[in-house]
């Protein structure tokens, strides 16, 4: 076992720490044109099929759920996603970006990214606690963010060495990606998730489901009940362009006048376990300030679009990223 865990490793990360920079620079960008191809290899093939799948085309008509989300985020207020044929239009069209922006993200080469990757790194196939990484997804509409882990954890275990001179690789499988999404619209959503899951080539033990949640409450709600549960054990939180169309329920003051996050991203905050993470991007950064304090109240640490020296080639312009250090449950 210990000869399989030495020979696991993030390629990223790997040559982000060469000692020779000069003679690193031609293989940091193989590794980049790597994971970037790969990525789109998997998008072009699950898009296909999708579209196949709604009967439907990337080019169709977006006018109706577009209008939508901009007064959406405009009002800071929930988007309406009850027409089931806006649905099937947004699951195409969105696809591409929503999975791009995430994936790219996480395998930016810094190091709270670094961290995350770490979460679907190859699993012992003799060791079944390393085997899983729990994706908690808000407002993860038909499930972009699993196809996501899903894939990064396929390019993390294709990138680990495969011959005589490193023993213990044969013993390495994929990390399995479990994902659970949570959606004010799980309903109008679920038909619309499977097709995408089915488009999947995903590995066997991986999978995702569907649940109500209603970020405007708090996790003590009962129809935050299944999304508090799932707080506990997540290893990683998703949050794609949800919490700006939440902005005027969750955003508040606090004692000291600060803005801080309120309903069930506070909860979140509060009730997640040391070492999970928390991604959030959107339109804007308008609440990011807001999510920043009061991660720092919960013992969270963070690094955001604003801290980093340099954008993310096609990656999201707007996002925080934040991970559980201690344990700490201020009050409200």
């Amino acid at each position: 076992m210990a000869e399989a865990e030495k020979a696991v490793c993030d390629p990223v990360l790997l040559l982000s720490h060469g000692r020779d920079e000069s003679r690193n620079t031609e293989l940091v960008r193989d590794v980049h044109g790597s994971y970037r191809e790969l990525f789109n290899i998997i998008i072009t093939s699950v898009q296909r099929d999708l579209e196949e799948k709604l009967l439907l085309s990337a080019d169709q008509s977006d006018s109706t759920w577009r209008y939508t989300l901009n007064s959406a985020v405009k009002d800071g207020s929930p988007a309406d996603f009850s027409d089931p044929d806006s649905l099937r239009i947004y699951a195409v069209n969105k696809l591409m970006t929503r999975c791009r922006y995430l994936y790219l993200l996480i395998m930016d080469d810094n190091p709270l990214s670094a961290k995350i990757r770490s979460l679907f790194l190859p699993s012992l196939i003799d060791d079944p606690g390393t085997g899983c990484c729990r994706i908690c997804s808000i407002g993860g509409g038909p499930g972009y963010d699993h196809v996501v882990g899903s894939a990064i954890a396929h390019y993390m275990r294709r990138m680990q060495p495969h011959s005589n001179h490193f023993p213990g690789s044969e013993k390495l499988a994929e990390k399995l990606v479990q994902t659970q999404v949570f959606d004010l619209y799980h309903s109008d959503w679920l038909p619309i998730m499977n097709d995408l899951v089915d488009s999947c080539n995903q590995v066997e033990g991986s999978f995702v489901t569907m649940h109500h949640a209603d970020l405007r409450l708090s996790l003590c709600a009962t129809q935050n009940h299944e999304l508090g549960m799932a707080t506990l054990t997540a290893d990683m939180f998703c949050f794609q362009f949800v919490l700006h169309e939440n902005a005027s329920f969750l955003e508040r003051d606090s004692s000291t006048g600060e803005k801080m996050i309120g309903g069930a991203v506070w909860d979140i905050l509060c009730n997640a376990k040391v070492g999970a993470f928390m991604l959030c991007t959107d339109s804007g950064n308008v609440l990011w300030p807001a999510v920043k304090n009061a991660a720092v109240e919960c013992g969270w640490g963070y690094m955001g679009s604003s801290e980093m020296k340099q954008r993310i080639k096609l990656g999201p312009s707007s996002f925080v990223m934040l991970e559980r250090l201690v344990q700490k449950n201020p009050h409200k």
